[in-house]
């Protein structure tokens, strides 16, 4: 008798140490960019993140002008566009593709600037990253996300950007 309750214990502690790892593995973060303020779309935003059900979300149509875009690409899809991307967390590290155009198609004979932002109140130091172009070895732009909450970004067409979540 007393050691079926040892082990109906240690099955309900395996089980709350189970769920608390799988609850600890959901997250999600929004990136919004804001262009230049016009009388059209100046503003957008994206959400990113992991839980144990993955979920995708397309991206809405542009608008008929706009300043500024974002948008997520899903790897390997190069062509499909997502608002929302939640994974299934991976051994090592997560990563998504995000596209930020901070020109639009109001000043596209210019180079603009928008500016791209994150809350970082619920970031872990050293687990978030931003590099340069499509690639996770790509050159590192912001090493600790956490540390920082804005970003901004040129040009003159979509500039590419890997967003990394360490483990």
């Amino acid at each position: 008798m007393k050691k079926q309750r040892i082990c109906i214990f240690l099955l309900c502690f395996l089980c709350m140490m189970v769920h608390q790892s799988q609850a600890s593995d959901s997250w999600q973060m929004e990136m919004s960019v804001t262009g230049k303020q016009i009388n059209g779309q100046y503003q957008g935003a994206v959400i990113l993140g992991c839980n144990t059900n993955e979920k995708q979300i397309a991206a809405p149509p542009q608008a008929p002008l706009y300043s500024c875009t974002i948008r997520i690409i899903p790897v390997p899809e190069w062509q499909r566009s997502l608002s929302v991307d939640i994974q299934k967390k991976q051994e090592d590290y997560n990563y998504w593709i995000i596209a930020v155009n901070p020109t639009g198609n109001v000043f596209s004979n210019n180079s603009s600037h928008a500016k791209l932002s994150w809350d970082n109140s619920a970031l872990e130091l050293n687990q978030f990253e931003i590099r340069e172009g499509w690639d996770p070895y790509g050159p590192i732009i912001i090493k600790d996300m956490a540390e920082l909450t804005v970003m901004d970004v040129q040009g003159d067409s979509e500039q590419y950007y890997c967003i990394i979540r360490k483990y």
